[in-house]
Protein backbone atom coordinates (compact mmCIF):
# COMPACT_ATOMS: atom_id res chain seq x y z
CA UNK A 1 0.00 0.00 0.00
CA UNK A 2 1.40 3.64 -0.84
CA UNK A 3 1.01 6.52 1.14
CA UNK A 4 1.82 9.75 0.14
CA UNK A 5 2.30 12.77 2.34
CA UNK A 6 1.42 16.49 1.42
CA UNK A 7 2.48 18.46 4.88
CA UNK A 8 3.75 21.34 2.72
CA UNK A 9 0.60 23.37 1.78
CA UNK A 10 -1.64 21.96 4.64
CA UNK A 11 0.65 23.45 7.50
CA UNK A 12 1.17 26.61 5.75
CA UNK A 13 -2.59 27.23 5.35
CA UNK A 14 -3.05 25.82 8.69
CA UNK A 15 -0.35 28.17 10.37
CA UNK A 16 -2.07 31.50 8.05
CA UNK A 17 -5.36 30.82 9.85
CA UNK A 18 -3.85 30.31 13.75
CA UNK A 19 -2.22 33.91 12.40
CA UNK A 20 -5.42 35.02 11.22
CA UNK A 21 -7.46 33.56 14.04
CA UNK A 22 -4.95 34.72 16.85
CA UNK A 23 -4.96 38.52 15.33
CA UNK A 24 -8.83 38.95 15.38
CA UNK A 25 -8.59 37.72 18.65
CA UNK A 26 -6.30 40.34 20.24
CA UNK A 27 -8.73 42.64 17.88
CA UNK A 28 -11.66 41.64 20.01
CA UNK A 29 -10.03 41.89 23.71
CA UNK A 30 -8.92 45.31 22.40
CA UNK A 31 -12.19 46.08 21.45
CA UNK A 32 -13.88 44.74 23.92
CA UNK A 33 -11.49 46.34 26.86
CA UNK A 34 -12.33 49.64 24.79
CA UNK A 35 -16.04 48.74 25.09
CA UNK A 36 -15.44 48.28 29.27
CA UNK A 37 -13.61 51.48 29.96
CA UNK A 38 -17.07 53.61 27.61
CA UNK A 39 -18.84 52.10 29.32
CA UNK A 40 -17.16 52.84 33.34
CA UNK A 41 -17.30 56.18 31.51
CA UNK A 42 -20.91 56.19 30.50
CA UNK A 43 -22.55 54.69 33.96
CA UNK A 44 -22.25 57.77 36.04
CA UNK A 45 -23.74 59.72 33.09
CA UNK A 46 -26.91 57.49 32.25
CA UNK A 47 -27.33 56.84 36.02
CA UNK A 48 -28.99 61.03 36.05
CA UNK A 49 -31.20 59.77 33.59
CA UNK A 50 -34.31 58.39 36.27
CA UNK A 51 -33.92 61.67 37.52
CA UNK A 52 -34.75 63.46 34.64
CA UNK A 53 -37.88 61.60 34.14
CA UNK A 54 -39.09 62.55 37.51
CA UNK A 55 -38.51 65.93 38.03
CA UNK A 56 -36.31 69.08 37.56
CA UNK A 57 -32.51 69.78 38.18
CA UNK A 58 -31.46 65.78 37.01
CA UNK A 59 -28.68 67.23 34.77
CA UNK A 60 -27.14 68.55 37.33
CA UNK A 61 -26.68 65.72 39.83
CA UNK A 62 -23.18 65.45 38.65
CA UNK A 63 -21.39 68.90 38.30
CA UNK A 64 -21.16 69.38 34.71
CA UNK A 65 -17.66 69.76 34.57
CA UNK A 66 -17.50 66.60 35.73
CA UNK A 67 -19.84 65.50 32.76
CA UNK A 68 -17.77 67.44 30.00
CA UNK A 69 -14.66 64.81 31.73
CA UNK A 70 -15.89 61.66 31.34
CA UNK A 71 -17.60 62.17 28.31
CA UNK A 72 -15.06 64.03 26.23
CA UNK A 73 -12.65 60.49 26.12
CA UNK A 74 -16.01 58.42 25.31
CA UNK A 75 -16.50 60.90 22.20
CA UNK A 76 -13.09 61.63 20.78
CA UNK A 77 -10.77 58.89 22.27
CA UNK A 78 -13.70 55.62 22.25
CA UNK A 79 -15.30 57.12 19.37
CA UNK A 80 -13.07 57.83 17.19
CA UNK A 81 -13.29 55.02 14.53
CA UNK A 82 -17.05 56.47 14.62
CA UNK A 83 -14.99 59.19 12.62
CA UNK A 84 -12.77 57.63 10.55
CA UNK A 85 -15.60 55.08 9.20
CA UNK A 86 -17.77 58.51 8.86
CA UNK A 87 -14.77 60.45 6.98
CA UNK A 88 -14.29 57.34 4.89
CA UNK A 89 -17.45 56.70 4.00
CA UNK A 90 -18.17 60.76 2.64
CA UNK A 91 -14.80 60.76 0.79
CA UNK A 92 -16.44 57.71 -1.25
CA UNK A 93 -19.29 59.74 -1.92
CA UNK A 94 -21.77 57.45 0.35
CA UNK A 95 -22.84 57.48 4.43
CA UNK A 96 -23.28 54.92 7.03
CA UNK A 97 -23.78 54.42 10.54
CA UNK A 98 -20.30 55.89 11.43
CA UNK A 99 -21.99 59.09 9.76
CA UNK A 100 -25.36 59.34 11.77
CA UNK A 101 -23.65 58.28 15.17
CA UNK A 102 -20.55 60.71 14.62
CA UNK A 103 -22.82 63.26 13.52
CA UNK A 104 -25.42 63.50 15.81
CA UNK A 105 -23.19 62.50 19.22
CA UNK A 106 -21.02 65.54 18.10
CA UNK A 107 -24.13 67.60 18.02
CA UNK A 108 -25.33 66.24 21.56
CA UNK A 109 -21.64 66.69 22.77
CA UNK A 110 -20.54 69.71 21.09
CA UNK A 111 -23.61 71.80 22.40
CA UNK A 112 -23.20 70.53 25.53
CA UNK A 113 -19.30 71.33 25.77
CA UNK A 114 -20.30 75.00 24.37
CA UNK A 115 -23.20 75.54 27.14
CA UNK A 116 -20.96 74.01 30.08
CA UNK A 117 -18.11 76.26 28.76
CA UNK A 118 -20.34 79.47 28.40
CA UNK A 119 -21.56 78.82 32.19
CA UNK A 120 -24.95 78.39 30.82
CA UNK A 121 -27.55 77.29 33.47
CA UNK A 122 -30.76 77.66 32.20
CA UNK A 123 -29.51 75.43 29.29
CA UNK A 124 -30.23 71.27 29.28
CA UNK A 125 -26.69 69.29 28.71
CA UNK A 126 -26.65 65.91 26.75
CA UNK A 127 -23.62 64.42 27.71
CA UNK A 128 -24.97 61.24 28.62
CA UNK A 129 -27.26 60.97 25.42
CA UNK A 130 -23.92 61.55 23.63
CA UNK A 131 -21.56 58.81 25.69
CA UNK A 132 -24.62 56.59 25.52
CA UNK A 133 -25.26 56.05 22.02
CA UNK A 134 -21.71 56.12 21.01
CA UNK A 135 -21.38 52.76 23.92
CA UNK A 136 -24.42 50.98 22.87
CA UNK A 137 -23.46 51.13 19.25
CA UNK A 138 -20.03 49.56 20.41
CA UNK A 139 -21.88 47.29 22.40
CA UNK A 140 -23.70 46.45 18.80
CA UNK A 141 -20.43 45.87 16.93
CA UNK A 142 -18.70 43.70 19.98
CA UNK A 143 -21.59 41.50 19.82
CA UNK A 144 -21.46 41.08 16.24
CA UNK A 145 -18.19 40.67 16.31
CA UNK A 146 -18.64 37.34 18.68
CA UNK A 147 -21.30 36.05 16.43
CA UNK A 148 -19.06 36.63 13.14
CA UNK A 149 -15.75 34.55 15.47
CA UNK A 150 -18.56 32.10 16.54
CA UNK A 151 -19.41 31.47 12.75
CA UNK A 152 -16.14 31.17 11.49
CA UNK A 153 -15.22 28.53 13.90
CA UNK A 154 -18.10 26.30 13.06
CA UNK A 155 -17.13 26.99 8.93
CA UNK A 156 -13.75 25.83 9.99
CA UNK A 157 -14.82 22.79 12.10
CA UNK A 158 -16.37 21.98 9.16
CA UNK A 159 -13.03 22.08 7.17
CA UNK A 160 -11.50 20.34 9.15
CA UNK A 161 -13.72 17.26 8.93
CA UNK A 162 -13.10 17.20 4.98
CA UNK A 163 -10.83 14.26 4.69
CA UNK A 164 -7.47 14.62 3.28
CA UNK A 165 -7.10 11.53 1.65
CA UNK A 166 -8.61 9.43 -0.89
CA UNK A 167 -8.59 5.49 -1.72
CA UNK A 168 -8.07 4.60 -5.45
CA UNK A 169 -8.17 1.90 -6.21
CA UNK A 170 -4.92 0.67 -8.68
CA UNK A 171 -3.49 -1.99 -9.89
CA UNK A 172 -1.94 -2.93 -7.12
CA UNK A 173 -4.56 -2.41 -4.79
CA UNK A 174 -6.09 0.55 -2.86
CA UNK A 175 -3.93 3.44 -2.81
CA UNK A 176 -4.52 6.68 -0.67
CA UNK A 177 -3.66 9.67 -2.04
CA UNK A 178 -4.03 13.58 -1.30
CA UNK A 179 -7.43 14.93 -2.15
CA UNK A 180 -5.63 17.43 -4.18
CA UNK A 181 -4.02 14.87 -6.41
CA UNK A 182 -7.17 13.35 -7.07
CA UNK A 183 -8.63 14.63 -10.49
CA UNK A 184 -12.18 14.74 -12.17
CA UNK A 185 -13.38 11.98 -13.54
CA UNK A 186 -10.99 9.38 -10.53
CA UNK A 187 -13.09 6.53 -9.52
CA UNK A 188 -11.93 6.22 -5.67
CA UNK A 189 -13.33 4.49 -2.67
CA UNK A 190 -15.41 4.64 0.26
CA UNK A 191 -15.01 2.59 3.40
CA UNK A 192 -17.57 1.88 5.60
CA UNK A 193 -16.91 4.51 8.31
CA UNK A 194 -15.16 7.29 5.96
CA UNK A 195 -16.18 10.54 4.60
CA UNK A 196 -16.96 11.35 0.74
CA UNK A 197 -13.52 13.83 -0.11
Amino acid sequence: RNIHSFPTRRSSDLDARAQEKQRKRAAWVAERNRFAIALMLSLPLVAQMPVMFFGEGGHDLIPRWWQLALATPVQFWIGARFYRGAWAALRGGGANMDVLVALGTSMAYGFSAAVTLAGWHDQYVYFEASAAIITLVLMGKLLEARVKARTSDAIEALVRLQPRTAWIDGPSGLVEVAVDRVQPGTLFVVRAGDAVP
